[in-house]
């Protein structure tokens, strides 16, 4: 029984966390000279393939750029999107 409360107790601080953590990416986004869509758009056309995941995340440098996944048939691409 004592197991079960620590899990819960972690996955709850998990959630806080990430709750922080989303809620910081908020402000930046909104800051974005280009719409995640455009972003998508425009990642898809330069790796000519379909964008199977997109995020806004700030970079070891400390600048904020779009980095989405394409796929193109069997290949992946991770392209950056500066806003």
């Amino acid at each position: 029984m004592i197991v079960c409360v620590a899990v819960v107790m972690t996955s709850a601080a998990a959630l806080a966390d990430n709750a922080k953590t989303a809620s910081n990416d908020a402000g930046p986004i909104a800051q974005a000279k280009i719409s995640m869509g455009a972003a998508v758009a425009a990642a898809e056309k330069h790796a000519n393939g379909k964008a199977v995941r997109a995020e806004y995340e700030q970079g070891k440098d400390g600048r904020w750029a779009y980095d989405v996944e394409v796929t193109s048939g069997t290949d992946v691409f991770d392209v950056k999107v500066d806003p």
